[in-house]
Formats: structure tokens, sequence, C-alpha cells
């Protein structure tokens, strides 16, 4: 099941129109104004772990209303109680623009394997560090292994993507009873590209989210959905 969260230009998430990030901790906490959206929003993070929850939500509205700002109260409000929810953010940002569906599909999972890179450094920055060192280092040495292997061949091919994407996966489950992947980016794609990827990944993405307990969380265009 997918759920959709609409708002309109009245809500005016971050004062001044400042674009927040989870990796500022200042700005979540002091610019962030509370609207309905976050109150919902707020909800949903705490019955994360719910069986009952969605596996699948698209953040809709028009360009600078706020939908990266709801990404970041996500993965801000996840790492704050990491050690205790055992749920991990994942904040992801589309590397490039897809000229085909299948130019996405290389995009949207080389983009998650290269963010999962980043949860070492923001496990530091949220003082969490020493509660998680063997998947620090685990994911420290494949970042480092990853790299080499771009170096040594230039190009990556898709499954090679999707087989060390889900092999990171299957190690961070040990840690972690959810992954929430934050996904920012998807909606400045051209839709009827962004519509034929999320037909043609549905069965794969279900596999990732039954398999490995994933939420997809992402940032979506009006256009979506007419």
């Amino acid at each position: 099941m997918t759920w959709f969260i609409h708002w309109d230009p009245s809500f005016d998430l971050a004062r001044g129109g400042v674009e927040l990030s989870f990796r500022n901790t200042e700005d979540i906490t002091y610019l962030l104004v509370e609207t309905e959206v976050i109150r919902h929003v707020t909800n949903i993070i705490k019955n994360i772990r719910s069986r009952y929850i969605s596996s699948r939500y698209h953040v809709i509205g028009a360009r600078g209303l706020g939908k990266s700002t709801i990404l970041n109260y996500v993965a801000f409000s996840l790492y704050s109680n990491i050690r205790s929810e055992k749920v991990v953010p994942v904040h992801v940002t589309l590397l490039g623009k897809a000229n085909d569906e299948k130019e996405l599909e290389f995009i949207f999972f080389r983009s998650l394997l290269e963010s999962l890179f980043d949860i070492p450094r923001d496990l530091e920055r949220f003082s969490s560090k020493d509660s998680f060192l063997d998947l620090i280092n685990k994911l420290t040495k494949a970042e480092e292994e990853y790299k080499e292997k771009l170096k040594k061949f230039g190009k990556l091919t898709l499954e090679f993507v999707y087989t060390a994407f889900e092999n990171q996966l299957s190690y961070l489950k040990r840690f972690f009873d959810k992954i929430v992947f934050l996904i920012d980016g998807l909606d400045k794609q051209d839709t009827d590209v962004v519509l034929e990827f999320l037909r043609n990944t549905q069965e794969r993405l279900n596999n990732i989210i039954s398999k490995y307990d994933c939420i997809f969380m992402d940032a979506a265009d009006p256009s979506w959905r007419e």
C-alpha cells in the first residue's frame, strides 16, 4: 500500500524559506515550523516499527513547498533515536538526470547503494558511533572496495549495483529492525520516465521491502497522479 502526503503553499515548513538538512541539527531544531503536515509525519515516525505501517510513501507537492524538508525531518528524527529504536534512515539524493526508465533504474539503485556509505559519518554526527562500531567498520571497508572497483573498471553494471546493494542491506539487517530510504530528486525527473520506472521496478522493490524490512519515502511530483 502506498500513502500520499499532500500540502499547499500555505504551509511554510522552514522559517524564511531555509532548506533544512538533518546533518545540521541546529537548523532542524530551531527553524522547523510545526504544521499539520509535520504532525502527520511525526505520527508516522512514532509508528515506524509497526507491521501495519505502509512501506511506500510519496510526499507530493510542487517544487519549493518543503518536500526535501520533510525527508530531512524524518532522517533527523530517526537518527536522534537510532540507538533505542533500531531504525536507520538512509537519505538519498539521486545522482544525475535520466533519459529513459532503464537509465533511471541504474541512477536510482546506484544512488541508494552509495548513500549507504554515508551511514558511518551520520552515526558519528549523531553521537552513535560507539554503538555501531562493527557496522561502521564493515561499511567503511565496503566503500573502499567499491571505489577501487569503480576506479579499476570505470563503469558499473546494473547487476553489480544490485548485488552490492543487497549485500549491504543484508548486513544492515543484522543491526536494525527497519531501513528507511528517504529519496530526494525523483520528482525532478521526467514524469513519463518515472512512471515507467516505477511500473517496471515494482516487483524488485517489493522484494527488497519484504526481505529487508525497508520503507521507501520519496519526494513526488503532483503530475504522477494525473
